[in-house]
């Protein structure tokens, strides 16, 4: 019989102590198998990837194909212009030349410049030499035209800068200078005219022609040409509304500045000092050529240009704006691939000249495609230009254009089924992976639990079958853990059954060895062999209260399965034998305590008085000199709880569950007549558990408390 307190003090561990979870070294993180394989998932988040990387490749196909069909049409459509009546035999434009747009929409004459911003970056700027190339005009005498078409009429737009405006009326120019706008035009039977814009003060007016008779000089009024005169930050601007069967092929402007007091002027024209007698060509679209382009211009977003051989605009036809099919809007979409915008700024819309790469490669007799933005950056345009005409002779350019919106919409459209059709399979792997994660982590946390619950917490085994059975890796690790319970278990059995055999076996050799020394002791003197025969008597004894001990504690087992129950008082019970423990044990002091009423238990009366005797034999050995044993019977609603107490050496920390084990002791031999094989505690465990509770060993601050509890079945 052990205490708690010198129990696995220096003594070997039981046969629990082997079943306490292994030792396969420290586990640094778990990593369970469900984020193993959602990390194994993540690779499939890579198909999109190459996916989309095989679309821009195929973008850059059809780009490539998209610029080819362009110059395929711009050389078919040059090829066949070339042969063509209706492509003009005449000389690049000069300078002077003047180029008409065609306008969506009526100009209200007024002088400003509201209905003319889409088209005021084509404005050209003049001076006293004609058109001015650099980005700054000359400081005197400048102004900006623009000139357009709208259902039989032509609207002008002449912005001066003039930091000092000098008014005056037609009739007294002579006498009186001012600032004057004169527009010198061919008629259609080409006659000569010159119109003159001047006025005393702002506001609408009237141009003025001079004639010149016998009687001296007329200015008769044109009053089917209307104008406005307003000023401007800088100048003044002037607005003209001219019928288009007035104006022939010719055209020009001439600004003249006075400057107030000293009366000298300064004069800019279209086309140079000599625009009064020379004006330059009016361009308008040809109507010839416009329909040899809307033939090539039907398809919805394309646009296509005949130029001259200096680049000025001869016609044009189509647009690149048009409508694409309304697809959902989603935002990886639009982060990935942004939509094709049919809202963008067409920089060359209405355009009186081109100018680019493809251009002049063009003039220079190649054909080629180029690339551009539109002016917001919101639409790509292809263009394509091919040359009219062999190398050497190009008499000009055909150019066709278009935005890539159509592959846009190809390859968001092939870009949507392939991330929609991605994520359905993601979602559907996902979801299957996770489902056999799931049932697999379930099915190993259940192998877990299993063989954990095989062996309680003594190490005896109390299941050899684990697992599901499966015909798979977990099924067979599940049939390895019950071969190796099975086999725990016997040699567990073995281990448990060798007390019994032990005592068995011993107790023929003890008696034999005392019926010797008994026949030895008659016949030796009992001078000479009187100790030996009392030390070999001695150690006999020692070894036949062994084997009593061990066949007790067996035969205790064994009692356990028959043992019949029955209702006592526990409070009276215990109280009893702590009355017996005074007499047995006079020199130590019981106290009791706890339950002061009867409590009504269903128990084996004789087990729990035994477990009770194993606790003070312990108590009573180990507490210090001097210091009472307390023995309290409490109860709860489940168990009733008898406990011993006394004050001395604690247990070591962690050993709370070890001294109920069989077999574990640390009595120190030397000097202790009585053996001892660690099984009081190991009985008191057993009683316990028959009765539905459990042993347990506590620290307090003086001493040691054991208890008992035992399950309650009725109390009164």
């Amino acid at each position: 019989m052990t205490t708690p307190a010198q129990a696995n003090r220096g003594a070997p561990a039981g046969p629990s102590a082997t079943v306490t979870g292994g030792d396969a070294g420290p586990v640094r993180g778990r990593f369970p198998l469900r984020a193993q394989l959602l990390l194994v998932l993540c690779a499939v988040l890579v198909v999109p990837w190459f996916g989309y990387g095989a679309l821009r490749a195929v973008e850059r196909q059809l780009r490539g194909l998209h610029a080819d069909s362009l110059v395929t049409a711009a050389a078919t459509l040059a090829a066949v212009l070339a042969e063509s009546p209706a492509w003009p035999r005449t000389e690049p434009v000069g300078a002077g030349a003047l180029f008409v747009h065609p306008l969506a929409h009526a100009m209200q004459v007024d002088g400003y410049v509201d209905d003319w911003r889409e088209y005021l970056e084509w404005a050209d700027a003049y001076g006293a030499g004609g058109r001015v190339t650099g980005r700054t005009p000359p400081a005197a005498a400048r102004f900006r035209l623009l000139l357009g078409e709208y259902e039989g009429q032509i609207y002008a737009l002449v912005d001066v800068s003039d930091p000092e405006l000098v008014y005056s009326p037609v009739h007294r120019l002579e006498q009186v200078p001012g600032d004057r706008v004169d527009l010198v035009l061919d008629d259609p039977q080409g006659r000569r005219r010159q119109l003159i814009f001047a006025t005393a003060a702002p506001g609408r007016l009237i141009p003025h022609t001079l004639r010149r008779g016998y009687t001296g000089d007329d200015y008769q009024p044109v009053t089917n040409v209307v104008g406005e005169w307003q000023p401007a930050p800088g100048g003044y601007r002037l607005e003209i509304r001219i019928p288009a069967h007035l104006v022939g092929r010719s055209l020009g402007v001439v600004v003249t500045d006075v400057r107030a007091g000293s009366g000298a002027s300064a004069v800019a024209a279209s086309a140079g000092p000599d625009t009064l007698r020379r004006p330059g060509r009016l361009l308008r679209p040809s109507v010839a050529l416009t329909r040899f382009a809307a033939v090539v211009a039907r398809e919805p977003g394309r646009r296509v240009w005949a130029l001259d051989a200096g680049g000025a605009v001869l016609a044009s036809a189509g647009t690149l704006r048009r409508s694409f099919a309304q697809t959902q809007r989603n935002l990886l979409y639009e982060l990935v691939l942004p939509p094709a915008s049919e809202d963008f700024t067409d920089d060359r819309a209405g355009a009186s000249r081109l100018r680019g790469d493809e251009v002049r490669a063009a003039l220079a007799g190649r054909t080629g495609a180029g690339w551009h933005s539109s002016a917001d950056e919101r639409a790509v345009v292809v263009t394509a230009a091919a040359p009219v005409g062999p190398a050497g002779s190009v008499r000009g350019v055909v150019v066709v254009e278009e935005t890539t919106g159509a592959i846009q919409m190809l390859q968001r459209r092939a870009l949507a089924e392939l991330v929609d059709g991605t994520l359905i399979a993601l979602a559907v792997v996902t979801a299957c992976l996770l489902g056999f994660a799931a049932r697999l982590s379930y099915r190993l946390r259940r192998l877990s639990h299993a063989a954990d619950k095989a062996i309680d917490g003594h190490g005896r085994v109390v299941a050899t079958r684990v697992g599901d059975g499966a015909a798979d890796e977990i099924g067979d690790l599940g049939r390895s853990f019950s071969v190796l319970l099975g086999r725990l278990r016997q040699y567990h059995d073995y281990l448990e059954g060798m007390a019994r055999r032990l005592a068995h076996e011993l107790r023929t050799p003890i008696a034999v060895v005392r019926s010797s020394l008994d026949n030895l002791d008659g016949e030796l003197p009992a001078a000479g062999g009187g100790p030996y025969l009392a030390r070999a008597r001695e150690g006999v004894e020692r070894l036949d209260l062994l084997v009593n001990r061990l066949f007790e504690a067996s035969r205790l087992e064994q009692a356990l399965a028959v043992s019949a129950r029955e209702t006592v008082d526990l409070v009276a019970l215990v109280l009893g034998c702590v009355e017996g423990y005074r007499g047995a044990y006079p020199g130590t002091r019981f106290e009791s305590g706890g339950a002061a009423g009867p409590l009504a238990v269903s128990v084996a009366p004789d087990l729990v008085v035994l477990a009770l005797d194993k606790l003070v034999a312990n108590a009573v050995d180990f507490g210090a000199p001097g210091e009472p044993v307390a023995v309290r019977v409490d109860a709860d609603d489940t168990h009733a709880v008898i406990e011993v107490c006394t004050r001395g050496a604690p247990l070591p920390a962690g050993l709370e569950e070890e001294v109920f084990n069989s077999m574990v002791s640390a009595r120190p031999g030397d000097g202790d007549r009585e053996p001892h094989l660690g099984l009081g505690l190991y009985i008191v465990r057993l009683v316990a558990e028959f009765h539905g509770g459990r042993a347990r060993a506590r620290n307090r601050d003086d001493g040691v408390c054991v208890s008992i509890a035992l399950a309650i079945s009725g109390c009164a």
